[in-house]
């Protein structure tokens, strides 16, 4: 299972994930320089929080021509979600019975961070802009509350250590959680791939 955060803080918008992979009592973390729950795109980082094929044929979907997609706006990631569940229809064979809906993106929850912006797309394709803190995952309510803490009672913490400690504490209460966790700063990496 999965804890991804985007915190927006101080001009910044910072993504982090852990690299556990798990299916059932399978349980694997990844030692890989990029992180398997991390997506980027030209103009952005999607996280996926649920079941790995989805994230796998979202790759697949960006590989294709999406890879350039830029998320200037709400409307820009509604548009780009619609755009996927067709692909998902027409080249995954996803949506032809009642069993396996395209409508439910297959219980799997997205975050997309921006240099500038954080928008949640839960599993039904629901969109929210979310102003400073966005986590999603089996260990969300746990890494959400530690970063409420610690914004609220200990500002000074930089932005990855707050992430760190989210990330702690999520895996400690949450056992399908788990490894390292990757950081990355959207603002600056978008900024200087495309200045």
């Amino acid at each position: 299972m999965t804890v991804i955060m985007a915190i927006k803080r101080n001009n910044e918008v910072w993504v982090g994930s852990d690299t556990r992979i798990s299916s059932g009592d399978f349980k694997i973390d990844c030692e890989i320089e990029q992180d398997c729950k991390l997506v980027l795109l030209d103009h952005a980082v999607i996280g996926a929080a649920g079941d790995l094929t989805m994230r796998n044929l979202l790759e697949l979907f960006i590989s294709r021509g999406a890879k350039e997609t830029v998320f200037e706006t709400k409307l820009d990631v509604i548009t780009f979600f619609l755009r996927f569940r067709k692909f998902l229809k027409r080249h995954a064979g996803l949506g032809e019975s009642e069993q396996n809906q395209v409508q439910n993106l297959h219980n799997t929850g997205w975050l997309v961070a921006t240099k500038t912006s954080i928008f949640e797309v839960d599993q039904d394709g629901a969109v929210l802009e979310i102003p400073d803190v966005c986590v999603i995952g089996s260990g969300s309510l746990t890494a959400r509350a530690v970063l409420d803490y610690i914004f609220t009672y200990q500002p000074k913490f930089s932005t990855p250590k707050a992430m760190l400690r989210a990330h702690e504490m999520a895996i400690k209460h949450n056992l399908s959680c788990g490894g390292s966790q990757v950081q990355v700063n959207v603002t600056k990496l978008m900024s200087s791939e495309h200045s």
